[in-house]
């Protein structure tokens, strides 16, 4: 069941949004367990629109950052209008939504390039912008068009901030929430994985009354963006290599000062709930049976690769 461009979607009931970590509302029909996470609320870490502080927050010197802004300004930001401006503008975002799309064009460009939730780390399978409509966030889709122009700006915005002149401040929070995924995948190792006993995570089951399916029956290779796989080395590579996938778990314990990551105990609690935007979710309980038990091996997770990440030298990140 895995998708090669996963799920991530934010708690709001309109078509047409992009976003970070959040659920579509009602989109599970009862059926399957989809455990975890229809993708969740990633709360803390999505909200705001990042704007970034500093030198270069989103006016581009070079040759190469003004033909980025340029492409942003011309293709993706009309894109941003048409598909997300009901859930995601600037001016009255809903709740737990990343407001990245800005409520003029002249700040368009600068908004954008400095909101994680929305470019992530500016590839096509991991920037949220295409990977989230392209799976078909909240019934929306890009026309083909758009696609290649969003897909060319993300490589031009990627030039242009290896040129250090791109319109993305490196001192900006949504730059510092990239360097800090970064480094919390290259710290994680399946051998702590495999100690801690996430794979119990497959074994979560509904309480609904609906035949009480495990998690790993419908998010075993990573369905709708959660992966609670009972074969430790396929989750975790997963779980590693995949930044939306990663954030199921974990999240950035600030927006505008984020500095560690943290379990994302909003978002699981949230969708085990049905609250929050996830109500179309199965209902599950994160404080007894199996559910503390997984809940226990998160925190024994994070715990181990928390004190590889203070340790450092952990090598190079694993994500794609």
């Amino acid at each position: 069941m895995r998708n090669i461009l996963y799920m991530a979607v934010l708690a709001a009931g309109f078509a047409g949004c992009v976003g970070g970590i959040d659920s579509p509302t009602g989109t599970d029909n009862g059926s399957g367990s989809n455990t975890g996470s229809d993708t969740g609320s990633d709360t803390g870490s999505n909200t705001g629109s990042n704007t970034g502080s500093g030198d270069n927050p989103g006016t581009p010197t070079s040759d190469a950052g003004k033909a980025s802004k340029k492409l942003f300004d011309d293709n993706v930001y009309p894109a941003l209008i048409a598909h997300c401006n009901s859930c995601h503008k600037e001016a009255g975002a809903l709740a737990n939504a990343p407001a990245f799309v800005a409520t003029s064009a002249a700040s368009g460009y600068s908004i954008a390039v400095n909101t994680a939730a929305l470019i992530g780390d500016l590839t096509a399978t991991g920037a949220p912008i295409l990977a989230l409509i392209t799976r078909g966030h909240q019934g929306a889709q890009y026309t083909s068009d758009e696609v290649t122009k969003i897909t060319a700006w993300l490589a031009a915005e990627t030039t242009a901030r290896a040129d250090g002149m791109g319109g993305g401040d490196a001192n900006s929070p949504a730059a510092k929430q990239s360097k800090i995924e970064s480094d919390w995948s290259a710290c994680m190792s399946l051998a702590n994985f495999t100690t801690a006993n996430m794979i119990i995570w497959a074994s979560v089951n509904s309480n609904d009354g609906n035949g009480n399916a495990t998690c790993g029956s419908c998010h075993n290779t990573g369905y709708e963006g959660f992966t609670a796989n009972g074969v430790a080395a396929t989750g975790f590579e997963i779980i590693s290599s995949e930044r939306l996938q990663m954030k199921q778990y974990f999240t950035i314990d600030s927006t505008t000062a984020p500095t560690k990551m943290i379990v994302n105990t909003t978002n699981l609690n949230a969708v085990a709930t049905g609250t929050a935007g996830h109500e179309g979710h199965r209902r599950f309980n994160l404080t007894n049976n199996n559910g503390l038990a997984a809940m226990n091996a998160l925190n024994a997770f994070y715990t181990s690769t928390m004190a590889a990440v203070t340790a450092g030298n952990c090598g190079p990140t694993k994500l794609k």
